[in-house]
C-alpha cells in the first residue's frame, strides 16, 4: 500500500517535485532544471558537492531536509558554510526552507535575499542568533526556532516583518529579551514565549495587547520584572480569546512580589476553557483561596516544560 501511495504522489507530481537519498545520477539534466520542489534525506555531513547537480535549477520554491522530526534522531548532523552560502545565490525564489537539526552555529548575512521566503525552521539547530537582514523577509509567515538552545538574542528588525503568523520559541532558555515593538506583528497567531525583559524597552508585557489574534498556548517568563501590575492588565489578555494555555514564570525572588500582578492573571483571567500551569505548589493555594477557583482548571507543572 506504501508504494502505491508513493507512486501515485510522485505520478501527480510530475516534474516538478523530488525526494533523493543520495544522489541525482540517474535524474536528467532536463528534468532538473524543471524542478519546483525539492525533500532529500539528512546526511551526518553535508557538503556542496552533494547539491552541485542543482545547478541546472532556476526557480525553486521548495528545500527541506528530513526527517521532520530532527529530534528523534540520535545522529549529530553538520552541514558546511558552503552550502549555507549557496542557497540565497542559487535559490532566490525560495518559499519553504527546513534546515532543522543542523549543528548551524550562524545564517549567512545573504538570507535577507531570499524575499520571497514565508516558511523558515531552523529548529534544534546551534544557532546563536540571526542576522540583521532578517528584516527584509517581508513575506515571511513563519519561523521555526524550537529547540535552539543555544539562541540567545532576536534582531530588532523583526517588528518589520508584518505578514508573521507564526513564532515558535519552545525550548530556548537562552533567550531572555524579546525585541522592541514585537506588538507591531499584528498579524501573529501562534507566540509560544514572550520574555518580560528587565529593561523595560525590551519585552515590555504592554506590548501584548496589540497581537489580538493569539491561538494555542503562551508562556510568559520574567514576570518579576513587571514593575507594575497595571502593565499587565494593559496587555488585556482577557481579549485573547485564541488563547487555551497560559504558562507564568517568577523567578524565585521575584515570586508573589506584587498581590496585584497575581490577582490579574490568577483571578480575572475568566476563560472557562483556560488552564493555567504553576510554578511552584503554593501559587496553587493562592489561586484557591479565590471565589472564582471554579472557573479555572489548573495543573502544576513543577518540571516547567512550557515555560523553557
Amino acid at each position: 500500500m506504501h508504494d502505491l501511495i508513493n507512486d501515485l504522489a510522485q505520478s501527480v507530481a510530475g516534474e516538478i517535485c523530488l525526494h533523493f537519498e543520495d544522489t541525482f545520477e540517474d535524474k536528467p539534466h532536463a528534468f532538473i532544471a524543471k524542478l519546483r520542489h525539492l525533500s532529500f534525506t539528512r546526511h551526518q555531513y553535508e557538503i556542496s558537492k552533494r547539491f552541485e547537480a542543482l545547478d541546472p535549477v532556476q526557480c525553486l520554491r521548495t528545500f527541506i531536509a528530513l526527517p521532520m522530526d530532527a529530534s528523534s534522531r540520535a545522529t549529530i548532523h553538520y552541514i558546511s558554510n558552503d552550502v549555507l552560502q549557496d542557497l540565497p545565490a542559487k535559490f532566490r525564489c525560495l518559499r519553504v526552507l527546513r534546515l532543522s537539526g543542523y549543528c548551524i552555529d550562524e545564517i549567512p548575512y545573504s538570507i535577507g535575499d531570499l524575499t520571497h521566503l514565508r516558511y523558515l525552521n531552523l529548529s534544534q539547530s546551534t544557532i546563536k542568533q540571526l542576522p540583521e537582514s532578517l528584516g527584509n523577509l517581508f513575506n515571511l509567515q513563519t519561523l521555526l526556532l524550537r529547540g535552539c538552545r543555544e539562541l540567545t538574542k532576536l534582531p530588532p528588525v523583526i517588528e518589520n516583518l508584518i505578514n508573521f503568523l507564526v513564532l515558535e520559541l519552545t525550548d530556548t532558555e537562552k533567550l531572555v529579551e524579546m525585541p522592541l515593538r514585537i506588538g507591531n506583528l499584528k498579524n501573529l497567531q501562534v507566540l509560544s514565549k514572550f520574555n518580560v525583559g528587565k529593561d523595560s524597552q525590551f519585552g515590555n508585557i504592554k506590548e501584548l495587547k496589540d497581537l489580538l489574534h493569539l491561538k494555542g498556548e503562551l508562556s510568559i517568563i520574567g514576570l518579576e520584572n513587571v514593575v507594575n501590575a497595571r502593565d499587565a492588565r494593559d496587555a488585556n489578555l482577557m481579549d485573547e480569546h485564541g488563547i487555551d494555555g497560559l504558562c507564568l514564570k517568577w523567578s524565585i525572588d521575584g515570586l508573589c512580589s506584587d498581590k496585584l500582578l497575581l490577582d490579574y492573571f490568577f483571578v480575572r483571567f475568566l476563560l472557562d476553557h483556560l488552564f493555567i500551569r504553576l510554578l511552584l505548589d503554593y501559587l496553587i493555594l493562592v489561586v484557591m483561596d479565590s471565589a472564582l477557583h471554579r472557573q479555572i482548571k489548573f495543573k502544576n507543572d513543577p518540571a516547567l516544560n512550557c515555560c523553557k
